[in-house]
């Protein structure tokens, strides 16, 4: 029982992780893409 639990717990821990992962990863790029349009050309 208790070892069920844990792989649960695991399996959602990572499913968070990789949520955040990409998240972040949109963010930074929404970031970028932002500074490119805001910015003027060399």
């Amino acid at each position: 029982m208790n070892f069920i639990a844990n792989s649960g717990k695991l399996r959602g821990f990572e499913k968070a992780m990789k949520v955040e992962n990409v998240s972040r990863r949109s963010i930074l790029k929404g970031l970028a893409l932002r500074e490119a349009s805001c910015s003027p050309p060399p």
